[in-house]
């Protein structure tokens, strides 16, 4: 047994599914996004994850519900066998019967005629037609008005977009041989003149409607339809129940199924192509979602769901088994070609071309105009055979444009156009480099320099002269099972793993690495094929198939196709391109559609909300995304809904109260919380799409939890204001004397700073007399005298700063600059200075504490410089204020300190400065709780000799009033 011809994968929704019964009699989508089901025990909303049945119990007039229309207010209308109406208040959540049904009930008398039209207009004017009783109009009060058009056979008239139908009976039986109709539409009138087909086929019942396709009118008299344009051509479906406008094309349902007429107003009604769709199901009513999915209501199979008309499957069987394919291909015929473990079959009869004795791995695949079959035995090609070859049996095969084809398994081959065959590889032919090989290889490619490549468990190799090599991969790609290689042109090597997705090698590198987290439907490659461009690859994995377009060497383009997108099943063994269509080979048969995948659409953002809330067993409705819950709650129980119909009722999704919290995953619609903590909360989720990737998570509630009592401010302001009232004067008592151990504690602060600074102004005068004391000693008493007034100047602004705790940057500078110049008349001019300053004017009016840098440019000068061969630089750094946070930075071309270090110059001159300066920033960081620091860095070559020394310090500044 097998199928023959290509079918829409489907799903039906049945009594398990929760309807109340199979005989369903429409379906609609309304504007807020609801699936609506009628049967014949009541009717359903479904929200993506769960059906509600709705019955005379929540305010139907009768279980039996014929069809729905939606106002303008958005009320969901209910127009039930026995005419009563009744609509679903979407602001009540509830149903709410038409209070002047009473009347509808005398309208209709005995007269249960079971088509009826129905509308609504701006005024909540109601309109109402049943049979050959008129149109009855009632107002928003109750007052009626009935409509009849006593001499016209059969009218339609335009009332807010719906053509409400009227006809009789007994004047239409007067006109056998013609068939009038009459359009009212704005006040004007219009006359249909249709032959006796009509009457000859219908006359019994005459059911009429009236509807537009883009523009098109077509009217339907029960199984007859008519362009209202060209009335003399007759449609005749047998069986008609209903037919509905869907853009440019018309869908008729029958008790045989559902026939697509494609793009009316291009091709005209009788012209139509067609489509038919679940033959042999007795379908009612049809909707296209906004997701483009179809839904089908039927009398008794309950309803039928397809992602899309445009993807196509067919079982295969075997033994009265399903089988699944392992091979697709194409002839020149256009004839399809599958294999599985029986054999080799065509497709359009299932005829066997091959057939094995034994179960094994089958291929089949296509060289020219010949089409490749497996065999076991050894025997040559038959070259008189110009149909048909068969070859060793192979894993893998790749075409090496229609000249010669590559194929796998323990060996590899080449077989040419002419029917010879080169064995390129043999594993069974000793090689000592081979012995940790597996057996056979999965895949097999060659470049345009007529490089082979095969991968298998071991990685990829380059096979050459017989042997192979996998030295010239990254381990990236040797260390990783490789199921598939493809190669292009434009891309270089394609390699597909199992487990780390694709891999892109070119020019010796890997240009780009595809994964799951990329947008992959799966790391685990089964196999892969590039198309004719270069740059477009298809993918197959057992979660569905993956088409990737390249950009460039970097970006790649994404669409994802899944069973949730028509697929039979997501378990894809091999992908056939063939001109503007794909070829799947899966677990469940085979699969085609078009290659462009036009059918898919780009997901709809947002898709899954909250319907309802249940707090502590309350209901609760949002009319924003925004919750506030009393302190006492425990339950918080939210229903949510989904417009993502492909996912049939399992949508995944993952939700987190916080940016912080990890994720919680379900599947079931519904999010629980117990006994949260007061606080805000914001609810964010993200769910799966039906292309298999997380959307980008979204807040769907904001939830505040209010405190209790004893969480709140108020409490804490009473607490203190009683504990204030006990016990005032302890209070008094001990913040009198924090402030005094305060006020201590700064006293003491300032006086450890001042010593500190005195320890350092000796230090500082000590070394510039030993200066003066040499150049007496060597009789330069110019010299001498000129230092002494420069130190005299210096000494006066050391003594004007010391008193402060605080000087101004340009102070410090000046200072320093003093301290430099001294210091190079010492060091009679064997070093140079720079000072740079990119701070601004106003800039350096701001505070610092005193001598924090000097220190380091005596340590520079003194130990940097000392026994230094060259000419000494030194250059001070004043950049731009960051944050209030002045950075200077000191640098010399001195010895360094490891040198220092090895000549024992640190302990001849211990740097008292710098000691006193790590004190003193000890004591700066407590007493303004700023980041004092400083970071001294080793200057080399590229030989790693020392080449000076940089200091890097960090000082916060200040602004005084």
């Amino acid at each position: 047994m097998a199928q023959t011809s290509w079918e829409p994968a489907y799903r039906t929704f049945s009594i398990k599914e929760g309807l109340p019964s199979l005989e369903t009699y429409f379906v609609y989508q309304g504007k807020h996004g609801y699936i609506w089901f009628c049967t014949d025990r009541g009717v359903v909303k479904y929200d993506g994850f769960k059906m509600e049945v709705l019955t005379t119990k929540n305010g139907l007039p009768d279980n039996v519900i014929f069809w729905i229309y939606e106002d303008h207010k958005g009320r969901i209308w209910f127009i039930s066998y026995n005419g009563l109406l009744s609509y679903y208040d979407s602001e009540k959540h509830r149903i709410i019967k038409y209070k002047y049904n009473h009347l509808i009930s005398k309208y209709i008398g005995n007269n249960l005629y079971p088509h009826k039209t129905f509308s609504v207009d701006k005024d909540d004017n109601v309109f109402f037609s049943s049979g050959n009783n008129g149109i009855l109009k009632i107002d928003p009060k109750g007052k009626t008005r009935l409509i009849r058009f006593g001499r016209d056979p059969l009218t339609f008239n335009l009332i807010n977009g719906t053509y409400l139908s009227t006809f009789n009976i007994q004047l239409a039986r007067f006109h056998r041989e013609v068939f009038r109709a009459i359009i009212r539409k704005n006040g004007k009138l219009e006359f249909v003149t249709f032959n006796s087909k009509a009457y000859k086929y219908n006359m019994q019942s005459l059911l009429c409607e009236l509807k537009v396709v883009n523009g098109v009118r077509i009217l339907r008299i029960q199984d007859c339809f008519y362009d209202i344009d060209h009335p003399e051509k007759t449609l005749y479906f047998p069986g008609t129940t209903g037919f509905f406008p869907m853009k440019n094309d018309l869908w008729i349902t029958t008790l045989n199924g559902t026939h697509r007429l494609k793009n009316i107003p291009e091709n005209g009604l009788a012209s139509a192509p067609r489509q038919h769709l679940l033959q042999g199901f007795r379908v009612s009513a049809v909707l296209k979602d906004r997701e483009k999915g179809l839904w089908f209501s039927t009398l008794d199979k309950g309803i039928v769901y397809m992602p899309n008309s445009i993807v196509r499957n067919i079982s295969v069987f075997g033994q009265e088994k399903e089988v699944d394919v392992t091979h697709i291909a194409v002839d020149r015929n256009k004839d399809v070609f599958y294999s599985n473990h029986l054999g080799v079959f065509r497709l359009k009869d299932h005829y066997p071309v091959y057939t094995a004795n034994h179960i094994s791995r089958n291929s089949v695949s296509r060289l020219g105009n010949v089409l490749l079959l497996p065999r076991v035995t050894k025997e040559p090609i038959d070259l008189k055979d110009k149909k048909y070859w068969r070859v060793p049996v192979s894993y893998d095969n790749f075409n090496e444009n229609d000249t010669s084809m590559l194929t796998c398994a323990s060996m590899v081959i080449r077989i040419h156009q002419n029917g010879d065959i080169d064995t390129l590889y043999d594993y069974f032919t000793p090689r000592k480099n081979d012995k940790n090989l597996h057996h056979f290889f999965e895949t097999v490619c060659s470049n345009d320099k007529g490089e082979v490549f095969v991968g298998n468990a071991k990685g990829l190799f380059l096979l050459k002269n017989g042997l192979l090599d996998n030295s010239i991969f990254p381990n990236k790609i040797r260390n990783n099972r490789v199921s598939c290689v493809r190669y292009s042109k434009e891309l270089g090597l394609v390699i597909g793993t199992r487990g780390e997705g694709i891999y892109v090698y070119k020019d010796g590198r890997i240009t780009n690495h595809i994964t799951s987290a990329n947008g992959l439907v799966s790391d685990q490659i089964n196999t892969m094929q590039l198309e004719k461009n270069g740059n477009t690859c298809w993918i197959a994995t057992n979660s569905g198939v993956s088409k990737l377009f390249f950009i460039g060497n970097k970006y790649a383009r994404i669409h994802n196709v899944l069973n949730a997108n028509g697929l039979a099943t997501n378990e894809v063994n091999y992908i056939c391109l063939d001109g503007d269509l794909v070829f799947l080979a899966t677990k469940k048969g085979i699969s085609k559609f078009p290659a462009n995948l036009s059918f898919l659409i780009n997901p709809l953002k947002k898709q899954v909300s909250v319907k309802e809330l249940t707090v502590d067993g309350k209901i609760i409705y949002l009319k924003s995304p925004y919750l506030e819950v009393s302190s006492d709650s425990k339950m918080i129980h939210l229903e949510l809904r989904s417009t993502n119909y492909k996912s049939l009722g399992t949508q995944h999704y993952k939700y987190r109260l916080s940016a912080t919290d990890k994720w919680i995953y379900g599947n079931d619609g519904s999010i629980d919380f117990y006994d949260l903590t007061s606080g805000e909360y914001h609810l964010e989720l993200s769910y799966l799409n039906d292309n298999g990737m997380w959307q980008k998570p979204y807040g769907i509630l904001k939830l505040h939890k209010r405190p209790k009592f004893v969480e709140t401010i108020w409490f804490y302001i009473f607490l203190v204001l009683s504990s204030f009232l006990l016990a005032f004067v302890f209070f008094r008592i001990r913040a009198v004397q924090i402030n005094r151990q305060r006020k201590y504690k700064r006293l003491i602060e300032k006086l450890e700073q001042k010593a500190l600074l005195a320890q350092m102004n000796p230090h500082f005068i000590f070394n510039s007399l030993n200066s003066i004391q040499s150049f007496l000693v060597y009789n330069e008493n110019d010299l001498a005298e000129k230092y002494l007034q420069m130190l005299s100047q210096l000494i006066r602004m050391t003594l004007n700063n010391s008193r402060e705790s605080e000087v101004t940057i340009r102070q410090e500078i000046d200072v320093l600059t003093k301290y430099v110049q001294l210091e190079k008349m010492r060091f009679k001019d064997r070093f140079d200075f720079e000072f740079t300053i990119a701070l601004t004017h106003m800039e350096l009016q701001n505070y610092i504490p005193p001598m924090l840098i000097q220190p380091f440019v005596e340590n520079a000068i003194i130990h940097g410089f000392k026994g230094l061969e060259i000419p000494g630089k030194l250059e001070v750094n004043f950049s731009k204020l960051v944050e209030n946070r002045l950075m200077v930075v000191v640098t010399d071309n001195g010895i360094g300190y490891q040198s220092k270090a090895a000549n024992g110059l640190d302990s001849e001159h211990k740097s008292y400065g710098m000691q006193i300066t790590s004190e003193r920033l000890s004591l700066f960081r407590e007493k303004y709780d700023a980041e004092f620091d400083f970071v001294i860095e080793k200057l080399t070559d590229e030989d790693g000799k020392p080449t000076g020394t940089k200091v890097m310090i960090l000082i916060p500044v200040f602004i005084k009033d």
